[in-house]
């Protein structure tokens, strides 16, 4: 494919991306004109790119070759229009073994083809600060060079890559080294009006920024609890906390000016203070003459909703506005924190939600956070990154079917059918109702202990066993493809299969055990816990290969727990033969009357 009058500057992002997209093999003249929107057309002779930006072109090229290739070679065009003039994507490096470099620039290419031009990478403690060996210590941090690296990548492609860090909570990893203790306010939180907090948050500037052509940069700021609570009121008595924070903030937006640098931080504190129930989703939140004097209109705020409330973006927004006189950046999430899977079913949900009222209300900018928690597979996020994409060029998402799998090469069936891991989405009205106070279920149910279940009675009114092997079924054929996604699938399935088996065994024994049935109390020992080890061992080698091919060997907590289920099992089945044979006259664990789990609290998680 042959690209002609193709700016300069756009010709980085034509070698990295022509080489997935398969475009030497496209005998075909192709030729660019400007354009503010999106047009790919070919009339049967030659074909035609028209766009203004370079993350456009990224995005067209890849419109381009997927309609060439479906029509086969007849005629068509498309024409898409951005309604936001940032599409931003941030990636969460600090919560989970760290992405290597080359799954980074991955992860860029699949955000270009989508249409995003921003990536905000998350980093908490993921950086080098020189004279400070704690911080990121054993955490895999970057160097600058890397950075610097994945930033001249983005780049070529029409991404902006900011620094997003934390500069007053969130900093557990570095705070709890003796190293720190002249700065902490707490466990999780900075001291604030203490010049050596200010001294540390000069350095975190300048070291997370420096390696980034970006004048911009995301300071944080959220979820500061506690905060004139610890160190703070023991050295100085009680302080209003809204005063303490804006205090604080302030002082950072200085630093940040003082280096060229403009800020934007998660605003989720000023609604929570202007809420009477201290809720920063209050649609009935009175933003007072007194808030509006505290914010800082040099800040950009981030308005940060993941679905908890659908009906409340409008009004947040338009509390947004009143904070600070314009519309904020809005930040929606990939459901992907809650397991090692992504609940596609609800981030679809809470997207056609939040995204139509985004560009109803104003919004220039959007952002779509991923937050690679609890050993997470991060690409299960590809699907919600590409939905963003289509509803941010076109009215609806209806393309995102389509324009996934050419990308991706990945079922978009198969990326759905995931989330029934995190919970029941079997019928259409269970989709229907699906809501963020379900996201603990799948985990909660997959990471309970066999003997010591606190979560053992939900389960057994559940009794998901049939529900999990029918979606066992369904991957089973995937499984037998050739893909870059083949491990994926196998990994879907056995995570299931482990799932089936673990309902079977908490459907039956300790039901076994009070009415004396000794004969399934030696088919759970004998049979189905060593098939829950055995599908617990699959599962930790098909992850242990997506770690070994896209993260660094860091974060060994998830070996662990795979470690620790497999001597779980083995302990349940060491004392149920016990039992069995007269040597324990009693399962004191089974003995103990269950209750309800309430959905929040205390977890036993092995």
């Amino acid at each position: 494919m042959k690209l002609i009058n193709l700016p300069e500057e756009y010709k980085p992002a034509l070698e990295i991306l022509g080489k997935r997209l398969g475009t030497d093999a496209i005998d075909l003249g192709v030729e660019y004109s400007p354009s503010e929107e999106i047009i790919v057309s070919f009339d049967g002779k030659i074909g035609a790119i028209k766009c203004s930006k370079k993350h456009h072109f990224a995005r067209a090229l890849g419109l381009f070759v997927q309609n060439y290739k479906k029509n086969g070679g007849k005629p068509f065009k498309k024409t898409e229009k951005a309604d936001f003039e940032t599409l931003s994507c941030m990636l969460c490096v600090s919560s989970y073994a760290r992405h290597t470099l080359d799954s980074l620039k991955e992860f860029a290419e699949y955000m270009a083809l989508f249409g995003f031009n921003q990536m905000l990478m998350y980093m908490e403690d993921m950086y080098e600060i020189p004279g400070r060996p704690f911080f990121g210590y054993m955490r895999g941090r970057y160097t600058y060079a890397e950075l610097k690296e994945l930033d001249d990548y983005a780049y070529d492609l029409g991404i902006e890559v900011v620094a997003c860090m934390q500069t007053l909570g969130h900093l557990f990893h570095y705070l709890q080294w003796p190293e720190a203790n002249g700065i902490k306010e707490n466990a999780m939180v900075l001291e604030p009006e203490n010049e050596n907090t200010y001294k540390f948050v000069e350095e975190m500037i300048i070291n997370s920024s420096a390696p980034f052509r970006s004048k911009r940069i995301h300071i944080g700021c959220d979820e500061t609890h506690g905060l004139g609570m610890g160190s703070y009121f023991k050295k100085h008595g009680y302080k209003e906390p809204l005063e303490l924070f804006v205090g604080h903030v302030n002082r950072v937006a200085e630093i940040c000016k003082k280096h060229g640098l403009k800020p934007m931080m998660w605003s989720d504190m000023f609604i929570a203070f202007s809420s009477k129930t201290y809720n920063n989703y209050d649609k009935e939140a009175v933003i007072s003459d007194e808030i509006k004097a505290l914010v800082n209109p040099e800040i950009d705020l981030v308005f940060w909703h993941y679905g908890q409330f659908l009906d409340c973006d409008a009004p947040l927004i338009d509390k947004h506005v009143e904070l600070n006189g314009r519309a904020p950046i809005f930040a929606g999430g990939v459901r992907i924190w809650q397991s090692a899977l992504c609940d596609n079913i609800f981030s679809e949900k809470a997207t056609r939600v939040s995204l139509p009222v985004c560009k109803e209300k104003g919004v220039k900018e959007v952002v779509i956070t991923v937050w690679c928690y609890n050993r997470t597979i991060y690409q299960t996020c590809l699907l919600e990154l590409a939905r963003y994409g289509e509803f941010c060029y076109n009215d609806d998402d209806l393309g995102t079917r389509d324009y996934f799998e050419f990308i991706t090469g990945a079922s978009y069936d198969a990326f759905m059918m995931m989330s029934n891991f995190n919970y029941l989405y079997e019928t259409d009205e269970q989709k229907a109702a699906a809501s963020y106070w379900n996201d603990t279920q799948g985990r909660r149910f997959y990471e309970c202990d066999i003997m010591q279940n606190v979560v053992e009675k939900n389960m057994q009114e559940c009794a998901y066993s049939g529900y999990h092997r029918r979606n066992a079924d369904w991957f089973r054929p995937l499984c037998e493809t050739e893909s870059e996604w083949t491990y994926l699938y196998r990994f879907c399935r056995a995570l299931f299969e482990h799932m089936a088996v673990k309902f079977e065994i908490v459907e039956n024994l300790t039901p076994a055990y009070k009415r004396g049935d000794r004969e399934m109390l030696k088919k759970i020992a004998d049979e189905l816990l060593p098939e829950y080890i055995k599908w617990n061992d699959e599962s930790c080698e098909l992850h242990m290969y997506h770690k070994d091919k896209y993260l660094y060997p860091y974060a060994a907590g998830t070996e662990s727990s795979y470690g620790a289920k497999r001597q779980r099992a083995l302990g349940a089945i060491r004392r149920i033969k016990k039992y069995l044979s007269g040597e324990l006259s009693t399962l004191v664990e089974l003995d103990e009357e269950k209750l309800m789990h309430p959905g929040n609290g205390p977890e036993v998680f092995v």
